[in-house]
């Protein structure tokens, strides 16, 4: 099967040729092995899985074992989670490994229904840099590296790299939106000092207003207006980054640049300057669309159900991020928003 297969790449690679019959032969090659790795048992196949270096091309390639790849890899991956439980005799890593899984599965957990093979497509590579790394600050970059990999890569045909591939309908789009919102909710729901100030009905729109202290986040420009895909989800991994410095108590200071925009966020424990966040949503939406969205502020809706919500019209979300801190007496206030 594999020499079949080498031999199909072979044909196939830098070939100019876009049909004719060595094309054709290379795709009934393709389809044949997919269907003699359909075939054999799923002890084999896992054992193939194991062995394979670049296993993201192999589904790509064949893509029959798809679903089988899937399930092995999310198998794994709740192997590795109960590998990293909580131990009565363990090190300054494994608890920080552990907080990178919960802040993970926080970030994630609104996306995997339906979008599996998406999640897994890169799990062993995180898992394998997860393992080697020893101390928070590597730890928190494989952690945002993923999560921002996955959330971006559901808007585009599995193992696509461009970036005007669309994954599917406009009606899709909606409720990946719906999805990212509930995710940035889930992440806010998960600090310490999380709290519902207010939600409820203005006008048509559904406004929810949430109070998370100790933290800050901050754009050099103020009042500024983030707009674009990317700019939503680098600002959920930003927060996802927060949250598991608050799972360690770990206090941090950090300044980024991206796409020209300086983001300055962090965790601050001092009483002396004490800050906080508020993050303030607007939401347009069908009445189904708010209830979820109250049962997921409430910690009472399961993310495996999301699946199932089909948006009937267009859903739109503004948020508005304000900061606060006190410094000698004196009080600041940073504002920053994003709209989708």
């Amino acid at each position: 099967m594999s020499e079949q297969a080498n031999q199909c790449r072979k044909r196939t690679h830098g070939s100019p040729i876009v049909g004719g019959k060595n094309a054709k032969r290379s795709r009934v090659q393709l389809r044949a092995a997919s269907t003699e790795l359909m075939d054999m048992p799923p002890e084999i196949l896992e054992h193939i899985f194991s062995l394979v270096e670049s296993p993201q091309n192999l589904i790509i390639s064949l893509q029959g074992i798809t679903n089988q790849y899937t399930e092995y890899m999310m198998h794994r991956h709740r192997c590795f989670v109960y590998a990293h439980r909580k131990q009565r005799r363990e090190g300054l890593r494994e608890p920080m490994v552990r907080a990178a899984l919960t802040v993970l599965q926080a970030a994630t957990d609104y996306f995997k229904c339906g979008y599996e093979s998406h999640f897994v497509f890169n799990l062993a590579s995180f898992h394998v840099r997860m393992s080697k790394s020893t101390s928070i600050s590597p730890i928190c970059i494989h952690l945002k590296k993923f999560i921002s990999e996955f959330l971006l890569s559901v808007e585009k045909p599995l193992g696509s790299h461009n970036r005007s591939a669309l994954a599917d309908s406009k009606m899709g789009a909606h409720q990946r939106r719906l999805r990212l919102t509930l995710t940035l909710i889930n992440l806010l729901r998960q600090f310490r000092s999380f709290t519902i100030m207010s939600s409820g009905m203005r006008l048509m729109h559904w406004h929810l207003r949430i109070g998370v202290q100790s933290i800050f986040l901050r754009v050099a420009d103020q009042r500024v207006r983030l707009r674009g895909l990317e700019h939503h989800i680098h600002i959920v991994g930003l927060i996802a980054e927060m949250l598991l410095h608050d799972q360690l108590n770990d206090p941090f200071y950090c300044i980024k640049t991206v796409d020209n925009f300086t983001y300055g966020y962090g965790l601050s424990m001092t009483r002396k300057r004490p800050n906080s966040m508020f993050f303030n949503f607007n939401i347009l939406a069908p009445q189904s669309t708010l209830l979820v969205l109250q049962k997921a502020v409430d910690g009472e809706f399961d993310p495996t159900n999301v699946a199932h919500l089909t948006p009937d019209s267009a859903f739109n979300m503004r948020l508005v991020m304000t900061g606060k801190s006190k410094s000698q007496g004196l009080c600041t206030t940073d504002t920053f928003s994003l709209q989708f």
